[in-house]
């Protein structure tokens, strides 16, 4: 039997070399929150299994340990791009495939891989000395006890928690349960009066009133609500100006969003919050387009990017959308394309392709534009006028491109609408903030809420 004192000179060491892991494990993060957007815990106790698997070789530990990294950064960018719970992000990366992933080669990126790739050094040569289990557990069991009194353990019986954030978390066990724990989607909820652009102005009797008319719903990838307003009455100015105001009323918003595009287009079209995949027959009913169709409207769909990201093909149509174009009947081989990773037809020829539809009576156009989703390329060149008004609000590149492009769609849309003998009814939103990861980035745009205008014609 091992003395006291000797079993004490053991451990320490041992207790010593784990939390030295433990700090590394986490590192790359604590760094990176101090300029990425990542709404992570403090401590990852996934460090725990990694300690365990080094039992079995260095080469093992280091294996869990970048799967554990894998997974903390998985929980991280279902929060960065807005997806309601980290199931449904891991349900997204199905289309991965679809993207072009070049576009997120940067030098920044390649700086954060080099951070990792120097902590999984320093783990590997932590790792090679065998760390044992108890001394893992001594140095984290404090740290999820903290995270219980705390309120945010799934353990606390707290009802709310003493500290906003979280302490310590297992994003292992997060994503496991996602992919292990593969739920169908919950009912889809009804959302309050005015929270959608369709409730803005009464859809359904205007149409009724205007059976030769027209109507347009635009809805705006990553257009937020900027906190400087002066890039909002610049972008405002891209669409509505004084031959506008001659022909429309102008009515403007700032709604709540919540979730990612799908989320947004739920909300525009049916006033709903959930899963797409949860529509009933009895709830795609009450969206705007079967409405419409009741009343014998015609109704057509554009978007630039392909029909099968998230299975749109499938359930536009179930929510009374008739006539459905995507990228690959819009932007065929050797036609144009623009975006960045998500690149495809360009915004403003689908706009083009809206007016043609407008001109026709008892349309109804949804145009779900898609060249302002980030990554944006970053050789997209920006207006002197554009240029000053970023210096002015300090926007920085990444922004300054994104706000260039957006105005850039609604001049397009402004000269599309002028050019139209009858002035149909539009409807434009934005579906969510811009989902940037740098903080600063982030930060310029209002958190929980999106525009909205409305032109009603004279």
């Amino acid at each position: 039997m091992i003395p006291r004192s000797r079993l004490r000179e053991l451990l320490l060491p041992a207790i010593l070399r784990y939390a030295a892991l433990l700090c590394v494990a986490n590192l790359p993060y604590w760094v990176l929150g101090r300029f990425f957007f990542l709404d992570r815990a403090w401590f990852s106790v996934d460090s725990v299994v990694v300690a365990l698997a080094s039992g079995l070789g260095p080469s093992v530990g280091l294996a869990v340990l970048c799967v554990s990294w894998l997974a903390d950064a998985v929980t991280s960018a279902s929060r960065i791009y807005f997806f309601g719970s980290v199931g449904s992000f891991v349900d997204a990366t199905r289309f991965a495939g679809r993207l072009d992933l070049l576009a997120f080669v940067s030098w920044q990126n390649a700086a954060v891989l080099l951070a990792f790739c120097t902590c999984a050094a320093m783990s590997w040569r932590l790792m090679r000395r065998r760390i044992d289990w108890r001394a893992a557990l001594i140095v984290s069991l404090p740290i999820v006890l903290l995270d219980v009194l705390n309120g945010s353990s799934y353990l606390s019986m707290r009802a709310s928690r003493i500290e906003a954030e979280n302490v310590a978390s297992s994003p292992l066990l997060t994503v496991a349960r996602a992919v292990a724990v593969a739920r169908p989607p919950g009912p889809l909820d009804t959302l309050p009066k005015g929270e959608s652009v369709s409730d803005v102005v009464d859809v359904d009797a205007w149409a009724a009133a205007h059976p030769n008319r027209s109507i347009l719903l635009v809805m705006v990838e990553s257009m937020g609500l900027h906190r400087d307003t002066g890039v909002r009455e610049w972008l405002r100015a891209g669409l509505v100006d004084a031959g506008m105001s001659a022909r429309y009323e102008v009515v403007e918003r700032q709604l709540p969003f919540r979730g990612a595009t799908v989320a947004g287009e739920l909300r525009g079209l049916c006033g709903l919050a959930g899963d797409y995949r949860s529509i009933t027959p009895e709830l795609a009913g009450r969206c705007l387009p079967a409405r419409l169709a009741a009343q014998g409207w015609h109704s057509v769909g554009l978007h630039g990017f392909s029909g099968n990201m998230f299975d749109r093909r499938d359930w536009w149509p179930r929510i009374g959308l008739q006539q459905i174009e995507f990228g690959e009947e819009l932007s065929p081989s050797g036609a144009r394309r623009c975006g960045g990773a998500f690149r495809g037809a360009c915004d403003t020829d689908l706009v083009q392709r809206a007016g043609t539809e407008l001109r026709r009576s008892r349309q109804f156009v949804y145009l779900l534009t898609l060249n302002s989703h980030l990554p944006v390329p970053i050789e997209a060149g920006v207006s002197p006028d554009a240029q000053a008004r970023c210096d002015a609000a300090h926007t920085g590149r990444d922004v300054c491109q994104l706000i260039a492009i957006q105005h850039a769609l609604l001049r397009s849309l402004h000269d599309m609408l002028l050019g139209l003998d009858d002035t149909p009814l539009v409807l434009l939103v934005g579906d969510h903030a811009p989902p940037f990861v740098g903080t600063a980035l982030r930060d310029q745009f209002i958190v929980d809420r999106v525009p909205a205008v409305v032109l009603v014609p004279r």
